[in-house]
C-alpha cells in the first residue's frame, strides 16, 4: 500500500468519524428530551450567574440602591412591624402598592421562619437571595416557550441563552436584587406575548366575534398586576410596546402595498402619484388587518381608570418629570438618558444583536414586527430615561437569538463534513458560511466567559450600589447604639440614604428617591464646611442628630464641592488641598472633637484614619 493510499484512507476515516458524530448530534436534536435538557442547562447557567457575586466578600449581598428600601420593607412584612418614615412624605412602612418584591420576599420569609424556626431577618436574607434568580429562570422559560412558538426551538434556545448571560439581565435578576425590574420584565413579556399569540383567537357569539375582547382583557390584567407591583409607569410601558406593535403592523402592511405599486409602475413621473394613491387606498385595510381593536379597548379602559386613579394630571406630571425633572428636583441616574456605555454592556452579544436587527428588517415576518417595534419604542424612550431602555432587554435578547441563528446557519450545517470543508475552499459562499458559524461560536464562548467574570464582580463595580464591609460595620453600630426614634435623623450624602434606613434602621435626612437641589446643597455645605458651627446649624435645620462621612465620597468630591462652593475640586483619588480644612477631611483625618457640640462616636478614638466616621451632635 502506498503512502498516498494510506493518506487517503486516513482522510476518509476521519471524515466519516466527524460525519458520524455530527449525525448523532443531529439525531439528538430531533428528540424532545434534548431540548428540555438544553433548556435546563441554560436555566442552571442563568441561576449560577446571578449568584456568583455572593462569593465575593467585599460587599453586602444586596447590589442595587432601591433594593435596600424594598429589603427594609420586606423585613417589616416578615416581622409584622411598622415604621414611620418622614423622609418620604411621612408614610408608614410597609405599604403594599408599588412595593417591588417587598411583599413576596416578606411573606415567603414569614412562612419559612414559621416552619423552620429561624430568625425573621435570616429568612428574609435567604429569600432575597433566592427569589430574584428564580424569577429570572421563570422569565427564561416563558421567553423560550414564546420564541419557540414563533421561530422554532433553535432560536428559542439562543434567545434564552442571551437572556441568561447578558450583563444587564444578570444584574436585574441577581441574588439580592429585589427592586421592581425583574418581576416587571416577566409581567411585560407575558402581557405582550399574550396579546400577540391570541391574535387568531375567535370566540363567536350571536354573530359577534368576542376574541378581541378577551385579548384586550388580557392586556388589562397584566396592566393591573404591573400597577400593583410598580405603579402606572409599568402599565404605560406595556401599552407603549403594544401601540408600537400595532403601528408596526400597519406600516408593514402598507410597505407591502407600496412595494407592489413601485414594481408595477413603469413611468417614473407617475411613480409619486401612484405611491400616494396606493398608500391612501391601503390605509384603511391595513388598519383593519391590525390588532387595533383590543388595543383600543385596553386604552379606553385605562383612560377611564386614569380619570379616577391617579388622575390625568398626576400621570402627565409624573411622566413629564421622568423626562424633565421639575426645577430643583434631583433624580437618580436611571432616569437620565443612555450613553455609549449602555450599548457596550451587551459586550459579545452586540454583533448578534445587530445581525438580528438586520435579519428581521429584511424578512419582516409577523413576529419580527413585534420585537422590532418593542426595541424601537423603548430605545427611543431610553434616550431620555435609562430605565425605559433597560426594558428593551427582552426584545434585544430575542433579536440576539435570531442573529446567532442566522450566523450559525444550522439548516446549512446539516451538510457538514470535513470533505465539504475541503471542497469549500474553492466555494466562497461555503467559506463565508463556516467563518460566520465559527464567529457565532466564538461569540457564544466569549459571552459565557465574559458574563462569568462580570457576574462575579457585579457587586464590586460601583461603591454606591452595594454596602462595603466598613459601612456595614458602621451601620450595625448605629442600629445597636443609637435611640430607636423616627425623630432621630442621620445626615449623609443622598447616595447612602437607603443604606442608613435598611442596615441602620434609622431615618436619613435625604435618600435615593426624589430629592431637592436645596437639600443637596445644604448637605454639600456640611461636607465642605470649615466652620463647624455652620455644619451644626444645617444639621439642626433638618433635625439631624448624627452625621456619617466615608472615604467613598472622595470619588464624588467634585460633585459635592460644586453643589456647596460652585467650584469642582478633586481628582476622585484623594482629598484636594482646597478641602483639607473641611469638616469632611478633618473627620477622615482622625480628628475626634469638633466645635458646636460635634463629637466622633464611631469608630473608637484610637483609629487614626477611619474609612467611615459617625459624628454625633450633643
Amino acid at each position: 500500500m502506498t503512502d498516498q493510499t494510506e493518506k487517503g484512507q486516513r482522510t476518509e476515516g476521519s471524515t466519516g468519524t466527524a460525519s458520524g458524530f455530527w449525525s448523532a448530534f443531529l439525531a439528538c436534536t430531533s428528540r424532545r428530551w434534548f431540548h428540555w435538557v438544553l433548556l435546563a442547562l441554560i436555566c442552571g447557567l442563568a441561576f449560577a450567574y446571578r449568584c456568583l457575586h455572593l462569593l465575593e466578600t467585599d460587599h453586602y449581598y444586596i447590589i442595587s440602591t432601591d433594593s435596600y428600601f424594598f429589603h427594609f420593607m420586606a423585613d417589616l412584612v416578615a416581622s409584622g412591624d411598622k415604621f414611620q418614615y418622614p423622609t418620604q412624605f411621612n408614610v408608614v412602612l410597609p405599604y403594599w402598592m408599588h412595593s417591588g418584591l417587598a411583599y413576596p420576599v416578606g411573606l415567603l420569609a414569614r412562612v419559612i421562619a414559621f416552619v423552620s424556626g429561624v430568625a425573621s431577618q435570616d429568612a428574609v436574607a435567604f429569600v432575597a437571595k433566592v427569589l430574584p434568580p428564580i424569577i429570572a429562570v421563570v422569565t427564561i422559560i416563558v421567553l423560550w416557550l414564546v420564541v419557540s412558538k414563533m421561530y422554532g426551538r433553535v432560536v428559542a434556545h439562543l434567545s434564552a441563552f442571551a437572556f441568561a448571560a447578558a450583563v444587564l439581565t444578570v444584574f436585574f435578576g441577581a441574588a439580592g436584587y429585589i427592586d421592581r425590574d425583574g418581576l416587571s420584565w416577566l409581567l411585560v413579556i407575558m402581557g405582550v406575548c399574550a396579546f400577540y399569540l391570541m391574535k387568531d383567537l375567535h370566540l363567536k357569539r350571536s354573530g359577534l366575534d368576542l376574541g378581541w375582547v378577551v385579548r384586550g382583557a388580557s392586556v388589562l390584567l397584566f396592566e393591573a398586576l404591573l400597577y400593583v407591583e410598580w405603579g402606572f409607569l409599568g402599565s404605560l410601558i406595556l401599552l407603549a410596546i403594544l401601540m408600537a406593535y400595532v403601528v408596526g403592523e400597519i406600516l408593514a402592511s402598507l410597505w407591502t402595498r407600496l412595494v407592489s405599486a413601485f414594481n408595477a409602475e413603469t413611468d417614473p413621473l407617475n411613480l409619486p402619484i401612484a405611491l400616494v394613491k396606493q398608500g391612501a387606498k391601503g390605509m384603511i385595510p391595513s388598519i383593519e388587518k391590525s390588532s387595533y381593536r383590543p388595543l383600543v379597548l385596553a386604552l379606553a379602559v385605562s383612560a377611564v381608570v386614569g380619570i379616577f386613579q391617579p388622575g390625568y394630571e398626576a400621570i402627565y406630571n409624573a411622566w413629564l418629570e421622568a423626562f424633565h425633572p421639575a426645577e430643583g428636583a434631583q433624580y437618580i441616574g436611571e432616569l437620565r438618558g443612555i450613553g455609549p456605555s449602555d450599548i457596550v454592556t451587551w459586550q459579545f452579544l452586540l454583533v448578534p444583536l445587530l445581525v438580528g436587527i438586520y435579519v428581521t428588517i429584511r424578512r419582516r415576518r409577523p413576529p419580527d414586527v413585534l420585537w422590532l417595534s418593542w426595541c424601537v419604542v423603548l430605545f427611543a424612550g431610553g434616550l431620555f430615561a435609562r430605565r425605559l431602555f433597560n426594558f428593551a432587554a427582552p426584545a434585544f435578547c430575542v433579536l440576539c437569538g435570531i442573529g446567532l441563528g442566522a450566523m450559525l446557519d444550522l439548516g446549512g450545517a446539516r451538510r457538514f463534513s470535513l470533505r465539504e470543508v475541503a471542497a469549500g475552499i474553492a466555494d466562497s459562499r461555503s467559506v463565508l458560511r463556516y467563518l460566520r458559524a465559527m464567529l457565532a461560536v466564538l461569540l457564544i464562548a466569549g459571552t459565557i466567559l465574559g458574563s462569568a467574570l462580570t457576574s462575579r464582580h457585579v457587586g464590586s463595580f460601583s461603591r454606591i450600589m452595594a454596602v462595603t464591609p466598613e459601612w456595614e460595620e458602621a451601620l450595625t453600630w448605629l442600629r445597636e447604639n443609637t435611640p430607636e426614634d423616627s425623630d432621630i435623623k442621620v445626615m449623609s450624602w443622598w447616595d447612602y440614604g437607603y443604606w442608613i434606613l435598611d442596615l441602620g434602621h434609622r431615618v436619613p435626612v435625604v435618600d435615593n428617591g426624589v430629592h431637592w437641589a436645596s437639600t443637596d446643597r445644604d448637605v454639600a455645605r456640611v461636607y465642605c464646611a470649615t466652620d463647624d458651627a455652620e455644619a451644626v446649624e444645617i444639621m439642626q435645620k433638618y433635625g439631624a442628630h448624627y452625621l456619617i462621612f466615608s472615604d467613598i465620597e472622595i470619588k464624588i468630591l467634585p460633585v459635592i464641592s460644586w453643589e456647596a462652593l460652585e467650584k469642582a475640586y478633586g481628582d476622585q483619588i484623594s482629598i484636594p488641598p482646597e478641602l483639607r480644612d473641611s469638616l469632611y477631611a478633618r473627620s477622615l483625618g482622625g480628628q475626634t472633637e469638633f466645635g458646636g457640640g460635634l463629637r466622633r462616636v464611631y469608630p473608637a478614638s484610637d483609629i487614626e484614619k477611619p474609612p467611615v466616621v459617625i459624628l454625633a451632635l450633643e
